[in-house]
């Protein structure tokens, strides 16, 4: 179905607004955990003018020791420097940025596979309110938002340089933003899948196009093809999801039982079990219209004389599909195919039903609010709580210490601390390691690597090269030792550590991921007899380390 000009400009003005709604903050500053790491990243490169930690090519990437991907700091600091912002705000842009970017990506993506305008603005509209996107784009600095974000831009791009004109005009903006995804998360190595999807998908329909000009025999041979692959199609999902869980997780180095034994409605570790984990787990991301992608598959295999991107579509959803054995980050790569297949399907059932005009569009309005109204009760499901959004009073410690205490910190780590931790932009003593090596802690001649071995490589694997001496053990000492040391004070002057902070409701403990822990390092039991407590707002203290 397509629209007039007019109502296509109408939808797009409806689809940025309703992704900024979708975005509105729901806390008073930025939430998440692993965004603060960037948010601390972004600052050290803001102060330094460099990121002290790329030591490799591969830093960039992050397959280096004591790296990350490189994309989401840099980017962060850019936005922040530009625009002469604070990097929270910043945060806050980019999540609002990216998914209008990646609604507009779905939709140019389903326009290469089919010109239809209702099944682009579906794919672009349930893609970006997705509740899995809208999760980790509602004002955190994940690095999963810029992979999850630029990989439909990526498979357009892809696409478009199907043949050799096109290759060459669309060069120039395919590698640069090749690179900026791989240097996003350590997932993007998947990017290397879709690019094989590519090419076979290319190869399949230039045999296809040989073979139907060729002999009647392959015409029949092509029709049985293209009535039984749908079921062909599903029952090697399936058979991924079911009966193929034990294969996946021993080819991936993945205790998948561990992954799924848990969830929302089922526990146990036998096959069904897992299997109805998974499932629930992707309506849970993918949104509550899933089973529309069932249909989706059947629909476009069903197709006859199928384009080289739809092949492409297929391809990609078979070569990733185990990878949603992995809980943590299966689902980031497999969403926007999935998302593909969920528009096919409810194009078909809205097409299906479109001569009664009036049930269509109750239909569509229904479907699609009950889908953003589930992304949201999902969101804030993922969300809720104190423990997930940066309090008033962890602000206002990390700008006491970003003004008033401008000098390295010790702190017992978790979450709570590590807030203020990043608000207040200095070195912490339990900070990232390639934070370290911006505040001088660590220098590259520190430690000494060695590449990996073959067997040594698995999916878990997130570095090429392995650190064989102890880089740490003047930091470690630190820790491990009491205030009043002479040895530790000087430590203390060498790497300009003069506060420690920490949750007042836990003296040297800290939180993390949900969880309390009270045994603090040695070095905050003698914290408190022989330090000045120079700041204090109820939530935390921030002490002065010079020995009494």
């Amino acid at each position: 179905m397509n629209f007039s000009k007019r109502v296509n400009r109408m939808l797009f003005l409806l689809l940025i607004v309703v992704n900024i709604v979708m975005r509105y903050p729901l806390a008073a500053h930025e939430g998440g955990m692993d965004g603060f790491f960037m948010h601390a990243t972004a600052y050290q490169l803001i102060i330094h003018e460099q990121g002290h930690w790329l030591i490799h090519p591969y830093s960039y990437l992050g397959f280096y020791p004591l790296s990350y991907p490189a994309s989401m700091p840099f980017l962060l600091g850019s936005i922040t420097t530009a625009s002469f912002i604070d990097v929270e705000l910043s945060v806050l842009l980019l999540g609002m940025v990216m998914g209008i970017l990646s609604a507009f990506s779905m939709f140019m993506l389903l326009r290469e596979m089919k010109k239809d305008d209702m099944l682009c603005f579906l794919g672009a509209i349930l893609f970006s309110t997705s509740p899995l996107f809208v999760t980790f784009s509602a004002w955190q600095a994940s690095s999963r938002l810029l992979f999850m974000g630029l990989l439909p831009m990526f498979c357009w791009l892809l696409i478009r340089c199907r043949s050799i004109i096109n290759a060459r005009n669309y060069i120039l903006l395919i590698i640069p933003l090749t690179l900026a995804v791989l240097a996003s998360h350590r997932l993007a190595i998947t990017l290397f899948l879709l690019i094989i999807a590519f090419f076979v998908s290319n190869i399949v329909q230039s045999m296809i196009k040989m073979g139907t000009k060729s002999t009647i025999r392959f015409q029949a041979t092509h029709t049985v093809i293209r009535w039984s692959s749908p079921f062909a199609i599903m029952a090697i999902i399936f058979g991924l999801l079911f009966f193929g869980i034990g294969d996946i997780s021993q080819a991936l180095n993945i205790d998948i039982s561990s992954e799924y034994e848990v969830g929302a409605f089922f526990v146990g570790t036998d096959t069904l079990s897992i299997a109805l984990n998974i499932i629930v787990s992707l309506f849970g991301r993918a949104g509550i219209l899933l089973p529309f992608a069932v249909l989706g598959i059947f629909i476009l295999m069903w197709k006859k004389n199928k384009t080289q991107v739809e092949y492409f579509i297929i391809a990609s959803l078979l070569a990733l599909t185990p990878f949603i054995s992995v809980r943590t980050y299966g689902i980031y790569a497999i969403l926007v195919f999935l998302t593909i297949f969920i528009a096919y399907g409810l194009n078909f059932f809205l097409e299906f039903i479109g001569s009664r005009k009036k049930q269509m569009l109750a239909s569509l309005v229904f479907l699609l609010v009950t889908s953003m109204v589930f992304s949201n009760m999902m969101t804030v499901r993922w969300t809720a709580g104190e423990n997930n959004w940066m309090s008033e009073d962890q602000y206002e410690t990390g700008l006491f210490l970003r003004y008033e205490a401008d000098a390295a910190t010790i702190s017992p780590g978790g979450d709570d601390t590590a807030r203020a931790i990043a608000i207040s932009g200095n070195p912490d003593i339990h900070t990232r390691q390639d934070l370290m090596i911006s505040a001088g802690w660590i220098e590259p001649a520190d430690f000494l690597v060695r590449p990996i071995g073959s067997s040594e490589l698995s999916f878990s694997t997130d570095t090429l090269f392995i650190i064989t001496n102890n880089y740490e053990k003047p930091i470690i000492n630190i820790l491990h030792s009491s205030i009043v040391m002479e040895d530790i004070q000087n430590l203390f002057k060498k790497y300009d550590i003069q506060y420690a902070v920490e949750d007042n409701s836990l003296p040297g403990g800290y939180r993390g991921y949900g969880n309390e822990y009270q045994h603090p390092d040695v070095i905050f039991y003698s914290l408190h007899g022989n330090c000045y407590r120079t700041f204090n707002n109820g939530e935390q203290s921030i002490w002065f380390m010079i020995a009494d």
